[in-house]
C-alpha cells in the first residue's frame, strides 16, 4: 500500500493521513499535491482521488480561519510558525481548533489503515512533552460512531517531526462512510 500525506494543523497540531482506500478498490492516496497553498474558512471543501474534504470550524471559530495548505519545502511558509520536520510535500494545516472531514464522492465505504501526523508550535523551542493527541472519529455504514486516538510525539532537538501511525485493527478494519480528524490539546497538568 502506498503512503502519502494528508497533513493538517489543528490549534498547533499538524496531522497527516495516509492510505485512505475504498472497500471495492485499491487504496487511494491523498497528498494535497493538487491543492495550491491557500487559507481556508470552515465549510470550504476540495476533492482529491474521489474523496471530498470539508474544513471544520473549531469551537467559537464559526466562519473564521480554520485551515491552510502548506508547501513543506517552502521555508517562507513556515516563517511565522514552527512547522514540523520530515515532510517536504504539501500538507493541510487545520488552524484555530479546525478539523477536516472526509467522505467519498461516490458514497462507497472506505477504511483508514495509517496516517502521518505531528504537532506544530506557534514558535520554536517550546516545552518538550506530549501536548495532546490526534483524534479520529468515524461513522460506519450503520451510523455507529467509532473513535481512536494517539498522543503527539515529543520534540527532538527542539523540533516536532512527522510520525507514522498504523491504526489499530479494530478501527482500521471498520468500513467508514465519514471520517473527522481533530486534535485534542492539553497541558501537563
Amino acid at each position: 500500500m502506498n503512503r502519502s500525506n494528508i497533513n493538517k494543523f489543528l490549534s498547533g497540531a499538524i496531522i497527516g493521513l495516509a492510505a485512505l482506500g475504498s472497500v471495492s478498490a485499491q487504496a487511494a492516496n491523498i497528498g494535497f499535491e493538487g491543492v495550491a497553498p491557500d487559507l481556508f474558512s470552515g465549510g470550504a471543501s476540495f476533492s482529491e482521488n474521489g474523496y471530498t474534504m470539508t474544513v471544520l470550524d473549531g469551537a467559537g471559530n464559526i466562519g473564521g480561519l480554520s485551515g491552510a495548505s502548506i508547501n513543506g519545502s517552502d521555508s517562507f511558509a513556515c516563517s511565522i510558525i514552527a512547522c514540523p520536520t520530515g515532510n517536504g510535500s504539501t500538507y493541510f494545516a487545520g488552524l484555530n481548533d479546525g478539523g477536516l472531514n472526509f467522505t467519498r464522492a461516490d458514497a462507497v465505504g472506505f477504511q483508514v489503515k495509517s496516517l502521518d501526523f505531528s504537532f506544530v508550535a506557534p514558535t520554536a523551542g517550546l516545552i518538550d512533552f506530549t501536548v495532546g493527541k490526534l483524534v479520529l472519529t468515524g461513522k460506519d455504514e450503520s451510523g455507529t460512531i467509532v473513535e481512536t486516538s494517539l498522543d503527539f510525539s515529543n520534540q527532538v532537538n527542539g523540533q516536532f517531526s512527522f510520525a507514522s501511525w498504523n491504526i489499530n485493527s479494530a478501527f482500521a478494519n471498520t468500513t467508514l462512510k465519514e471520517l473527522s480528524v481533530n486534535a485534542c490539546l492539553f497541558t501537563n497538568s
